[in-house]
């Protein structure tokens, strides 16, 4: 998807972690890092020796064309044998430990990515005399050098948030008095994949009424009447990356409580979103925000973080959240979403998708309205 050179900065930015820890081997097999890392995700393993280019492991059949065609890396294909009376098919871990020594490659330190089933296997594969190979935790490292995202990646989640914004706007004259909250989130899915888009990033949230107070909503078949709030949680994948933004509106004359809520939680979100920029602290963005609603008396009703980052996955650190002191560093990408929900009445919640710079933020989905009435136009 990325010229090669963005993903050797990458696996560059990884063997330095791996130098100083000593690591000679690291051992990549959840879907969303072996993206970041390779281009792909369908291949069964990504090997990273230190001082070696990288290669992937994938299974004939099940993954290896796909690999070939998007990694920028070499895959090596294994074709397993079932027979009339025998199968042949070795596990993963084995698989790697057999190519790495036909390349001559030393394993005395390990790092690994993946489940905690993969990881004891891996373990099991590699003892020697008796004893396991140390292997290291290599998530988290990932997932740091994933936070900052480059130009390119940039680039990729605008394009989501376009299209997730218009598939948003194309909807709008369906959602009216009688549509039910199934029908607004299957067109909304639908036209983010007719604009281009992979797909949903999350299942859909349209809510209706006092169905808004899940703040997790699964649509159902509730119709949509007049002056209802309605609350819609969604955000387009494109090329793998992730767009994310709420709306809360009403399809015709919002009552008074709804209105001045409405606006506590609009200025709260406002004044979040003023805090962020480069050099701050994750929990900054939520103290403003709590301010605001603390003010309006609705403090006890904002019952999540503020907002998380995101990427190649909707939820990724940090969380914009009090007590969270990681710095924020430009090219984070955020979301700011405070929201009040009261049992038995409703919610509200408003959110966008930025990036972060040093002097503010880049709002990706600025062009997404944002008023308390649907006007059809």
């Amino acid at each position: 998807m990325f010229p090669k050179e963005e993903y050797d900065s990458r696996i560059s930015k990884l063997k330095k972690w791996m130098d100083s820890k000593r690591v000679d081997l690291c051992v990549i097999r959840s879907g969303a890092n072996m993206f970041y890392l390779s281009g792909t995700n369908t291949a069964s393993a990504l090997i990273v020796p230190i001082d070696e280019e990288p290669f992937l492991i994938a299974r004939y059949a099940f993954g290896d064309k796909i690999a070939e065609e998007q990694a920028v890396y070499e895959v090596v294909t294994v074709k397993p044998f079932y027979g009339l009376d025998r199968v042949e098919d070795k596990k993963i871990s084995l698989l790697i430990k057999e190519e790495i020594k036909k390349r001559g490659i030393r394993a005395r330190k390990l790092a690994f990515d993946g489940n905690k089933k993969e990881e004891e296997e891996l373990r099991r594969t590699f003892r020697r005399g008796g004893r396991s190979l140390p292997v290291l935790n290599l998530s988290q490292e990932i997932l740091r050098i994933r936070a900052v995202k480059s130009e390119r990646e940039i680039e990729t989640m605008r394009r989501s948030a376009d299209i997730s914004v218009n598939a948003f706007y194309n909807v709008i004259p369906e959602i009216v008095p009688g549509a039910t909250e199934k029908e607004i989130a299957g067109r909304i899915e639908l036209e983010m994949r007719r604009l281009g888009g992979d797909g949903p990033a999350f299942p859909t949230i349209v809510c209706f009424g006092e169905n808004s107070f899940n703040a997790h909503h699964i649509p159902t078949e509730r119709r949509l009447k007049s002056g209802d709030i309605v609350l819609i949680d969604f955000g387009s994948s494109y090329h793998m990356y992730a767009s994310d933004m709420t709306r809360t509106f009403t399809v015709g004359k919002p009552e008074r409580k709804l209105e001045e809520m409405w606006y506590s939680v609009y200025e709260s979100q406002e004044k979040a979103i003023m805090k962020i920029k480069a050099g701050i602290n994750a929990e900054d963005p939520d103290k403003e925000a709590r301010d605001v609603l603390n003010k309006s008396g609705l403090l006890e009703n904002f019952v999540h973080s503020t907002g998380h980052g995101i990427g190649l996955e909707v939820h990724e650190p940090p969380r914009l959240l009090v007590g969270v002191k990681e710095r924020i560093e430009s090219g984070y990408a955020v979301t700011v979403e405070p929201g009040v929900y009261i049992k038995g009445w409703g919610g509200i919640r408003i959110e966008d998708t930025m990036i972060v710079r040093s002097d503010g933020a880049e709002i990706l989905t600025k062009r997404l309205i944002k008023e308390i009435e649907l006007k059809q136009h």
